[in-house]
């Protein structure tokens, strides 16, 4: 998102009841909007971030990946290799939340970029402010 502040409000309006955050992971800050146990989150790259940054530049604004939470985040991982799926990175990440994640190449996926994520369901937001993480 080019402005996080502007995407986060809009869609509180668009779902009352909402909640939002914002949390930083390195030079990207995260929008994330709360309903219940699900959310969305907008990506917005800093100075210095450069993987977001090319995807917005070449694709413009709107949806960057998909997420999946999972139990057993090293059982989906051989799973999803074995039906032809191809990881981004050789290993496990620490995402947004301190959760483990990975991330499918979207050449893989009819060009859908999928974050798997591990942990058990959310509860809804966690706190409020800018969380760096």
């Amino acid at each position: 998102m080019k402005n996080l502040s502007s995407a986060v409000e809009k869609y509180q309006r668009y779902l009352p009841g909402s909640f939002a955050e914002v949390h930083r992971i390195g030079a990207l800050k995260i929008g994330v909007v709360w309903l219940g146990e699900q959310f969305l989150e907008f990506l917005c790259p800093e100075e210095g971030e450069e993987i977001v940054k090319k995807f917005l530049e070449k694709r413009g604004e709107g949806i960057h990946h998909i997420a999946f939470q999972v139990e057993n985040l090293d059982e989906e991982l051989r799973c999803w290799q074995e039906a032809g799926a191809i990881p981004v990175d050789a290993e496990p990440r620490i995402g947004l939340f301190q959760r483990r994640a990975t991330f499918f190449h979207p050449k893989t996926n009819y060009g859908v970029l999928i974050e798997l994520v591990e942990g058990k369901p959310f509860t809804g937001g966690g706190g409020s402010g800018i969380t760096e993480e």
